[in-house]
């Protein structure tokens, strides 16, 4: 019997979610009357009224909900779309609230005479006590707690089994930490405790031995349930992705991919996509193939940042032309717009003054974190002010696609070793580990609010990288 989790916001109001009709098909003259099921009360066994939501806490005792028919002679319970065997009363029992997290829970009730359904839905949520919190996660893997107006709640916790993080990337209700403790790539943890869930393993892969160098990991990609790609880079003939397998919890192949740039892969349809500092390539998912699926971005510009919008759409982030490690006089970078279906070129966007990253012979292009909002209107990126690997101070921009007009917030700050920009949930806010220069060892995690341009420190961060923040809101 498949175990559940619980807790809170409706997806479907219980007496609104029939399916049932008045409507009949072919001739009225036979068959029996429409008579169908309905929702009369919902019951829980821990005594609260029913409102509309559940909301348990992670370590809770089991919960029963038992639903009240009319009309109704069989019912049939799902959780997350899979069936519950065992469970064909008018009540399910809830028992296993060990980890943080939605689920989907519904009840199909029937009337077997006249074979009408009603189906009800909810979204179920298991609350840890950082729900809707902020997450400041250092690269000593030192944890700082920010309530929702961005004071202290708590500071100085961990996550076990990490010590030096290079980069914490959210999944659903689960943390995914990469180069977690300097000999295993991957850690999990649960979002909202904090509680240690697996380690992918580095160090016991079968033949580990025989896997080619695809350089140091640095952020993750969830693929789906069961697989992700661990982001690596290092130089110009090594790099890639590894392949972890999360049901095994081990490294299963090395995928190489040189002068790859360390940027999360995005999604569109079926393939994932990746850049190198040359090119976009697409992946598939059944096989871990790589195909290059554009390039030509100019002579001497390097690719640095892709994500992706609605429509299928490809937004890839390209660097002003360059020779040797100075920028061309007068060139900027630019954006460029891809059909992610055809790979055909729709449009390039001009980003005049802005620079972007080069590729530096021997090392890894610098990324750029691009993001597109999920309305597909703007989109989010950084960039140093002189050229070059780990040149001059970090701005940050926000490119409005519809006005094509840049906005740019000078933080007279330099993104740390191992940096990128963390966006707020609702995208408004972008958060980094900022310090006083390209070459400072002491970071602090700030603030920048993306409409006024304001920045504000949030709290104090590492020596060891710029860390990640994590917003849980």
């Amino acid at each position: 019997m498949k175990r559940f989790i619980l807790c809170a916001a409706i997806l479907a109001t219980v007496a609104g979610c029939s399916k049932a009709s008045d409507e009949t098909e072919g001739p009225t003259t036979s068959g029996p009357e429409s008579n169908p099921p309905k929702i009369e009360k919902i019951e829980l066994s821990n005594g609260a009224t029913f409102d509309g939501s559940i909301d348990l806490a992670v370590a809770d005792a089991p919960l029963t909900i038992t639903v009240t028919g009319k009309n109704a002679d069989a019912f049939r319970w799902t959780l997350d779309a899979s069936e519950l065997e065992g469970v064909d009363g008018n009540s399910c029992t809830f028992s296993d609230t060990e980890w943080s997290g939605s689920h989907t829970l519904s009840v199909e009730l029937t009337n077997t005479a006249t074979a009408e359904k009603l189906d009800s839905a909810f979204v179920i949520n298991v609350n840890g006590p950082y729900r809707d919190k902020i997450l400041a996660i250092t690269g000593e893997g030192s944890v700082t707690v920010l309530n929702d107006d961005y004071t202290t709640a708590e500071q100085g916790l961990s996550i076990e089994h990490v010590s030096i993080p290079q980069r914490v990337v959210r999944f659903g209700s689960e943390l995914y930490v990469v180069a977690a403790d300097g000999t295993n790539p991957l850690v999990i943890a649960d979002a909202q405790t904090l509680k240690y869930k697996k380690t992918i393993l580095g160090d016991e892969t079968g033949d580990k031995e025989t896997f080619p160098n695809c350089g140091t990991p640095y952020t993750v990609t969830k693929v789906n349930d069961t697989k992700a790609y661990i982001i690596c880079a290092m130089n110009a003939s090594t790099g890639g992705f590894m392949v972890a397998d999360l049901a095994n919890k081990k490294i299963v192949r090395h995928v190489v991919v040189a002068k790859n740039v360390p940027e999360p892969m995005v999604r569109v349809g079926e393939r994932l996509f990746g850049i190198t500092s040359e090119e976009v390539y697409a992946v598939d998912p059944a096989t871990d193939a790589v195909t290059t699926v554009a390039g030509s971005f100019g002579e001497n510009r390097s690719v640095v940042g892709i994500a992706a919008g609605p429509d299928s759409m490809l937004y890839v982030a390209v660097g002003a032309e360059a020779t040797g490690m100075s920028a061309v006089a007068g060139s900027s970078a630019k954006i460029v717009k891809i059909n992610g279906r055809t790979f055909a070129v729709e449009k390039e966007y001009p980003l005049d003054g802005v620079l972007l990253n080069s590729y530096a012979t021997g090392m890894y292009t610098g990324g750029s974190s691009l993001r597109c909002s999920a309305d597909g209107k703007r989109l989010t990126f950084y960039g140093t002010t002189a050229f070059g690997f780990m040149g001059g101070s970090t701005n940050i921009y926000r490119y409005d696609l519809t006005t094509e007009s840049l906005t740019t917030i000078q933080t007279g700050l330099s993104l740390g070793s191992s940096g990128a920009l963390d966006l707020s949930s609702d995208g408004s806010t972008a958060f980094a580990g900022m310090g006083d220069g390209p070459y400072a060892f002491s970071y602090d995690f700030y603030r920048f609010d993306l409409t006024s341009g304001t920045q504000t420190q949030l709290c104090r961060g590492g020596s060891y990288a710029a860390g990640s923040v994590v917003d849980l809101r």
